[in-house]
């Protein structure tokens, strides 16, 4: 059998009812897109995946041949869905708070590149230039000022390795 794409469910079928809808027989069905019939299915159960967030979900399952449904499948497929619109809720509560914690991190560590990194880098060009002038004007003094360069230059150093190492480390 030939896989067909399924179409987009008519907008209002189902919106208003809670309930589960059970067709018999999908041949009968007169608001159903054909493309279900046209797949091979002939009976199913539709509900709505009820979710706190904005997209609209709906749990099927469909067979092959027409039949009747007993009340406690029908009630079963009821609590299916219902538990799988609370999986569906969970998952997507997850990636928000994955999300948010992903954020609050970048946030942190934009704080101590600024606060640290930054605050070397600025230091370092201040010294670079203090050493040119005093190039031309204290030459006696330049080693003194080339000492504090090289050391702040390795402070930023190893404070740009700890970040990094962080980074790392969150990767993980």
């Amino acid at each position: 059998m030939a896989r067909e794409k399924l179409v987009l469910l008519p907008e209002k079928w189902l919106a208003d009812s809670p309930d589960v809808r059970a067709e018999i027989d999908l041949l009968t069905s007169s608001d159903l897109p054909t493309a279900f019939s046209a797949a091979g299915f002939r009976a199913s159960l539709f509900k709505w995946v009820d979710r706190q967030d904005q997209e609209s979900s709906i749990l099927m399952a469909l067979w092959q041949q027409p039949r009747h449904f007993s009340v406690e499948e029908i009630s079963l497929f009821n609590a299916a869905a219902n538990a799988f619109g609370i999986i569906l809720e969970n998952f997507h509560l997850r990636q928000r708070a994955a999300e948010a914690a992903i954020q609050q991190e970048r946030r942190r560590m934009a704080r101590n590149l600024h606060d640290s990194v930054t605050q070397s880098l600025h230091s370092l060009v201040l010294s670079a230039e203090t050493a040119e002038r005093l190039l031309e004007t204290r030459p006696a003094r330049l080693n003194q000022v080339l000492a504090h360069l090289t050391a702040s230059a390795r402070l930023a150093l190893k404070e740009m390795r700890l970040l990094l190492f962080e980074l790392r480390l969150v990767s993980l």
